[in-house]
């Protein structure tokens, strides 16, 4: 419809006429007349200041209304350009003027938007009706892929679930161990994609005794076995009170402020810095109930109970998308299942499992990756957040929480997708090229295929370990090569491999990290830096990513390194030594 221009419409109390308008009006006096009926000038006075009035009121509200219009037209032309609406059906008027062109076009939008969401709504019935007697099929198929940006849709389903292959988990020492049931494990079959010498089955590492070392007695012994020494110790000591130091009130941590050299706001997660302070007082030994730092364990598990989301996301922002979104969600599910598994609580059950099922429910249903957002079929993984992923569900075996086997048979698929020679070296996404290749993915790669069971002697291990003594075998604290993100990878994968060459690399690796630790300067809020790592003195390697995160989140990292030795068991004991170059 048309809306009627202003010099045909009716007028109101609420809307005079315009100057322009006829008028039931006597006459006003012009200056030196007399008006019809005898008024003289003077009485007429009143009169014309209040015709005047109005005419200014009539030309403010005209002012009002073309501001109102112009805004309309410019939110619909903007909406058109985005593809959000069609073109405005023409609008057959005369055209007298600016506004009745702005009127007759706003006209047209409005009636391609009417006649496109009525055929939209017809379209949704239809598939409504379609979906009910098909099992909900189409609407499936319909789902778009999320940007990096997206809003969060949150998903309080109850998946129906098979159990995975449990494991028997041996308590730690004065611990209760968390309960498990299950069924016995069988190997899954996966079709491989790169050659003769990639593995055809899954057969999970065992995780019975994996956090067994971090007892007091252990940890000790391990440490020293592997090169490391008292130096060693302390630095992790005064690591942890730094932490424990930057700890909030409410019980969190966060990685773009509260103390020097802090990350960008542009990646802030307070999940992903509580998850990763939390796991290093877990790699070390304490607990909220056992060790020299249970209030603030205490406190940190509690603030990631809280901030958990009812569908099990443990990311602390209310979208998801963001980069850090799946980083802080595999690290905060870590950290609940390692303290779930070494204390027995049974309060933090619940939690893990809710976590745990987010996790599974977010995967690539055929590809098998994670990424920024839930994965569907338009989107694609990386390895980086995927090796996270495994990561979590390799401790949630440990804790004893049941999630699909089919997780592990996409995740072996996505593997496959991501490697070259053979599973030898790896890639950050399938669509990189072969020269993409990397130290930090292919050590994090390496380490999934240890945990899907390829022994010591596989032959794409082999070559892989070989590769990484080669590029990281000699670590260093300089410019454009100190890579702590690569490390923990490395450690984790010659760790697991065990021999002299794990020895000669943790040795090289806690030198560097223990002498470049702050032994010295304020322990004043907001200027603490004593016991911590500087994030760009020097400035590391670029995927290292230690600017954009800061020295929370590089303080965290080099204690984990450190820790490797007795933070997880070794997958093959210590008769698969690493072969020699």
């Amino acid at each position: 419809m048309t809306v009627p221009d202003s010099a045909d419409r009716p007028h109101s109390f609420w809307d005079p006429p315009g100057p322009d308008a006829p008028s039931s009006r006597r006459p006003v006096a012009q200056s030196g007349r007399t008006v019809p009926g005898g008024a003289n000038e003077a009485d007429q006075a009143p009169v014309r200041r209040f015709d005047r009035r109005q005419a200014r009121t009539a030309a403010r509200r005209r002012r009002i209304r073309d501001v109102q219009l112009a805004a309309t037209l410019r939110v619909l032309r903007q909406a058109a350009r985005a593809g959000l609406i069609g073109p405005p059906e023409p609008v057959e008027s005369p055209v007298r003027s600016r506004w009745q062109r702005w009127r007759d076009e706003v006209t047209g939008w409005l009636r391609g938007v009417l006649t496109s969401a009525v055929v939209h709504a017809a379209i949704l019935f239809v598939l409504a009706v379609l979906s009910v007697r098909g099992g909900g099929t189409v609407f499936e198929a319909l789902q778009a892929s999320w940007s990096e940006a997206a809003p969060q849709r949150r998903s309080q389903a109850n998946t129906s679930v098979r159990t995975f292959a449990p494991v028997r988990i041996e308590s730690l020492p004065g611990a209760t161990p968390a309960t498990q049931a299950g069924r016995k494990a069988r190997p899954v079959v996966v079709p491989s994609n790169r050659g003769p010498n990639a593995p055809q089955a899954i057969r999970p590492a065992g995780v019975t005794g994996m956090l067994q070392g971090r007892s007091l007695a252990h940890k000790t012994a391990l440490l020293r076995a592997a090169g490391g020494d008292d130096r060693t110790a302390a630095a992790i000591d005064r690591g942890l009170r730094w932490l424990m130091r930057q700890q909030r009130d409410a019980g969190n941590w966060r990685l773009h402020e509260g103390y020097p050299n802090a990350g960008l706001a542009v990646i802030r997660t307070d999940t992903g810095a509580t998850a990763l302070a939390l796991l290093a007082f877990l790699g070390d030994g304490h607990t909220h109930q056992t060790g020299d730092f249970t209030d603030t364990v205490q406190r940190g598990l509690d603030w990631l109970i809280g901030v958990q989301k009812p569908n099990g996301d443990l990311h602390d922002h209310v979208e998801l998308g963001r980069q850090t979104a799946f980083y802080a969600h595999s690290q905060a599910t870590i950290a609940l299942c390692e303290a779930w598994a070494m204390t027995g609580d049974e309060r933090l059950r619940e939690p893990a499992e809710r976590a745990v099922a987010f996790l599974v429910r977010s995967q690539h249903p055929y590809n098998g990756g994670w990424r920024y957002q839930p994965q569907t079929e338009k989107t694609m993984g990386d390895l980086s957040v995927t090796g996270w992923a495994l990561m979590a569900l390799h401790t949630a075996r440990r804790a004893g929480v049941m999630f699909p086997e089919e997780t592990f048979e996409r995740a072996a698929r996505f593997l496959d997708a991501v490697q070259e020679d053979s599973g030898a070296l790896y890639k950050y996404m399938p669509n990189d090229p072969a020269d993409r290749v990397s130290v930090a993915m292919t050590a994090e790669g390496l380490l999934c295929r240890q945990w899907f069971g390829w022994g010591p002697q596989h032959p794409a291990m082999r070559r892989g370990a070989r590769f990484l003594l080669d590029h990281c075998g000699t670590p260093r604290w300089q410019t454009g090569v100190r890579n702590v993100y690569a490390w923990y990878y490395v450690a984790q994968v010659l760790h697991n491999l065990g021999g002299p060459q794990w020895s000669r690399w943790y040795a090289a690796v806690q030198r560097e990290i223990v002498d470049h630790q702050a032994k010295v300067g304020s322990r004043a809020p907001g200027k603490d830096i004593f016991g911590s790592w500087h994030p760009t003195k020097p400035v590391g390697a670029p995927e290292e990513y230690a600017e954009k995160a800061g020295r929370l989140y590089v303080t965290a990292m080099c204690l984990l390194i450190l820790e490797t030795p007795y933070r997880h068991a070794a997958l093959y004991g210590r008769e698969a030594p690493v072969p020699d170059p």
